[in-house]
């Protein structure tokens, strides 16, 4: 089976598949809008704290190159359609939560744009936020992945990160930049991951030894 798996990649790269990839997909949203702050909105309340970065895992079984990165956010937020920047980090997973201040997205973060809309036109209820544009290469591994967007304090001050329905490996974790405390990274809200879904190519090379005409057969 593990053979075979290979030889149809091969034969993805060798036909040249022009579309984009599903990587990881964990967008099957809480439409009843459970979830985690993640957004990067100022410190006026700086006893609450309104800077919130939350982190997803993914696990990638191939050498890929993420090219598209899409979270999901309640419609009870607003300002957020006016949001056209990211912080954007990927780091190696490593363990169970990651570890301030070795692992600081906001200072480790890189800013890129993004684009918000809503997916209201095909029976959602989310605000759908993209960043998409990206080539960011990555080896078969575990990773943690935040894209914390930039925009106003929301209806809960932070704006609302949907929870994700299938929930896969750790826990989502938070670090808050605002309170009194130190920024630590906690398991805000267990047993629950946050909605995300990873878009990019499968980067393969056809197995040595096999022709053309061989893989071709394989399929009459």
């Amino acid at each position: 089976m593990k053979r075979t798996m290979l030889i149809i990649l091969a034969l993805v790269v060798m036909t040249g598949a022009a579309s984009a990839d599903v990587l990881w997909d964990q967008s099957n949203y809480d439409p009843n809008y459970g979830g985690f702050w993640d957004s990067e909105s100022g410190c006026s309340l700086e006893w609450t704290g309104q800077t919130f970065f939350t982190a997803c895992d993914i696990e990638l079984m191939v050498s890929s190159t993420i090219t598209s990165i899409t979270t999901y956010y309640d419609m009870l937020e607003f300002g957020i359609a006016g949001a056209t920047q990211a912080y954007l980090w990927i780091v190696p997973k490593v363990g169970a939560m990651p570890s301030y201040p070795s692992d600081d997205p906001m200072t480790q973060g890189t800013l890129v744009p993004i684009t918000v809309g809503d997916d209201t036109g095909s029976g959602g209820n989310a605000w759908v936020v993209n960043a998409s544009g990206l080539s960011v290469s990555l080896t078969p591994g575990e990773y943690w992945v935040v894209l914390t967007p930039i925009f106003p304090n929301g209806f809960w001050g932070p704006s609302f990160h949907i929870r994700s329905q299938d929930h896969w490996g750790d826990d989502s974790p938070w670090i808050e930049y605002c309170g009194y405390d130190t920024p630590a990274w906690v398991n805000g809200y267990p047993d629950n991951d946050a909605s995300i879904l990873i878009e990019g190519t499968v980067d393969v090379v056809a197995v040595e030894g096999e022709t053309w005409g061989g893989l071709k057969a394989l399929f009459r």
